[in-house]
């Protein structure tokens, strides 16, 4: 193999290269507690209210928390029979005392209703899932109201009821009550011994914000934290599972990573790391900013490893895993590296 060799020391800066390796970036602590908070009456018991004309109305009263105000998810032990029925999810504002709906807050989407278990089978269902901020402390009524004009009973959905008890007073969901209304809304009736079985998700969230600038051309970023719970994660508005370094990210420079527990999960964010995944094998001094580029060391990564230098078969070097080649006060030129076979992990020098 011809190569030229330089005997001067360069100024220069030095740089490391390991393709399909990862180079730690940036590590930031945390330290962030998290956790998963559900508002929820879960005893299903007969009987089940079931609906299933134009305009008929079933709904649950609940109190927003202290805190943790995303709604996130809403969910009915519920069941279907029948063909596909028009079902809106509202939520509605209540007067805070008598618990009486007063206006429609916002229809949040259309009931799913190949979700929901086939009769005679009955469980829990979402019934939607998005992002709504609630006002801390506050009542509400969360509600299924029917769309099309149907008269066939055969067509219904039926929602489970919790009831303390046959006949005593009080209800199993102290914040709340059922709701009906035969009218879209105009009138309602409480029904004060009975709640819906429902499940109300405010998860906590970590929202992480940073700058990470692009060092090269030959990288993709990678991210990852360690955490103690179980998390959804959500980067630059995609979802991400799982989020570790081994899974592709959105590339960019700014970032903004969400992060939720769980249902039932809790715990610290302890660390935030941040890599350089280099998966292209073939490199050039300008990918990382360089003019001029020169070697001092190769480490060979997997077994008949070949790295060729300026694209030119003459001038390769060959290695099995463990072995390194070093270039002890000489530095070797280049204006290309390429691993045409294996991987392995290059100390350069760069000069601007």
């Amino acid at each position: 193999m011809t190569r030229q060799v330089i005997y001067s020391r360069l100024e220069g800066r030095p740089f490391v290269w390991e393709y399909l390796g990862f180079r730690l970036y940036d590590s930031e602590e945390i330290n962030a507690q998290l956790s998963y908070l559900m508002v929820s009456q879960e005893v299903g018991v007969n009987p089940q209210y079931g609906i299933y004309q134009k305009d008929e109305v079933v709904g649950q009263v609940f109190k927003a928390p202290g805190t943790q105000t995303t709604l996130t998810k809403i969910e009915f032990l519920m069941r279907k029979a029948g063909s596909d029925l028009q079902v809106s999810v509202e939520l509605w504002d209540v007067d805070q005392s008598t618990w009486v709906p007063t206006s429609l807050l916002k229809t949040l989407g259309q009931l799913d209703w190949a979700s929901v278990p086939t009769y005679p089978n009955v469980g829990w269902a979402a019934a939607w899932e998005g992002s709504e901020t609630l006002t801390p402390n506050r009542y509400y009524a969360v509600c299924l109201k029917v769309n099309a004009v149907n008269t066939d009973y055969g067509n219904r959905l039926e929602v489970y009821e919790a009831k303390e008890g046959r006949e005593t007073s009080g209800n199993p969901y102290p914040d709340g009550v059922k709701l009906t209304s035969s009218d879209g809304g105009q009138t309602w009736s409480k029904h004060d011994l009975y709640d819906l079985s429902f499940r109300l998700h405010f998860p906590d969230e970590y929202v992480d914000s940073f700058t990470w600038p692009t060092l090269n051309t030959v990288s993709e970023k990678r991210l990852e934290y360690q955490l103690d719970f179980q998390a959804s994660f959500e980067v630059n508005g995609q979802a991400v599972s799982p989020l570790t370094r081994d899974t592709p990210i959105p590339q960019a420079e700014q970032y903004t990573v969400r992060i939720r527990p769980q249902p039932g999960q809790s715990g610290t964010i302890q660390r935030r790391l941040m890599y350089n995944f280099y998966s292209k094998p073939r490199i050039t001094p300008g990918d990382f900013g360089f003019t001029d580029a020169y070697l001092h060391s190769v480490q060979y990564l997997e077994d008949g490893s070949l790295l060729r230098i300026d694209d030119s078969p003459d001038s390769q070097l060959q290695g099995n895993a463990g072995q390194e080649d070093i270039f002890q006060d000489v530095l070797v030129p280049w204006r290309s590296l390429e691993w045409r076979s294996g991987r392995g992990r290059v100390l350069a020098l760069g000069v601007v």
